[in-house]
């Protein structure tokens, strides 16, 4: 509001407003409360860098769809991808690090030692104390940290970048596109090829026919979710690209592939010529 106060005092000074993510609606209200009729320049979120996944079955259990994160403690420790899951709500938060705890037993810890700073995953929420809060931000940050997994609610992230997220879960719903592509997007904030996965158990808010639509795995993921961000005032061209990727050229390694299509979401990887 202070803003809008002061354009009316300077009505004519130049502003420059700016977001990575905004969809319409946020777009709209920001303009409505700023009396403002700006030129808009922009490019749709894409974190081309990111494959996008998601696991569709008729029920979900955690001690099944996450026993991948356990394995992979066990055989990897403290060299496993950085990974955050993130959950609704502080009770999913507290029963998935509960599960991962329990099945790692020893193995949680760095060389099996049982010792604080050796944990190898760790949990953030609003009710976590803020001893353990300190502590997982300091290590989340470190990469010679021992810690491996966080199990967080929304209340990790603002503010906070870690370049070397590897691996990004969504488990169950998410209160809207906006923040579920968010947290997805902490994944390979240094540019390097990484992973967001998505257990969509239900889905909910404003966005629900988009998330249905992404869950049903008919049309490519990014696709569908950048076109969420794109204004009216834009032009649909610029997801174009998405169309005019190179074909497989079908020379890929064993059960890999990095082509265009492989390397998007899950739709377009199972849809691609080589079958990888």
């Amino acid at each position: 509001m202070e803003t809008a106060n002061l354009r009316g005092i300077f009505p004519n000074a130049p502003a420059l407003g700016l977001s990575a993510t905004v969809n319409e609606k946020v777009f709209r209200d920001v303009t409505k409360i700023l009396n403002w009729d700006p030129v808009i320049v922009a490019l749709p979120p894409d974190r081309p860098n990111i494959f996008l996944d998601v696991v569709t079955k008729r029920n979900y259990h955690i001690s099944e769809d996450l026993k991948w994160v356990v394995d992979g403690l066990v055989d990897q420790g403290s060299c496993f991808p950085k990974t955050l899951i993130f959950a609704q709500t502080k009770g999913t938060v507290n029963d998935i690090h509960t599960y991962l705890k329990k099945a790692l037993g020893r193995k949680a810890y760095k060389d099996m030692t049982p010792d604080p700073d050796n944990r190898l995953i760790s949990k953030y929420h609003g009710k976590v104390s803020e001893g353990l809060q300190t502590w997982t931000l300091e290590n989340i940050l470190n990469p010679e940290s021992a810690l491996r997994v966080l199990v967080t609610t929304v209340a990790f992230g603002m503010g906070v970048n870690v370049p070397d997220i590897r691996m990004v879960v969504q488990w169950g719903k998410c209160a809207n596109m906006l923040t579920f592509w968010q947290q997805m997007g902490r994944a390979g904030r240094d540019g390097l090829f990484s992973t967001a996965i998505w257990y969509p158990k239900s889905t909910m808010g404003d966005d629900k026919d988009l998330f249905e639509e992404i869950k049903a795995k008919t049309t490519c993921v990014r696709k569908l979710i950048l076109n969420h961000f794109i204004l009216p005032e834009q032009e649909k061209s610029v997801l174009d690209f998405l169309e005019r990727r190179e074909p497989c050229q079908l020379m890929c390694d064993s059960d890999t592939c990095a082509c265009a299509r492989c390397k998007c979401c899950a739709v377009c990887k199972n849809q691609c010529d080589c079958n990888a």
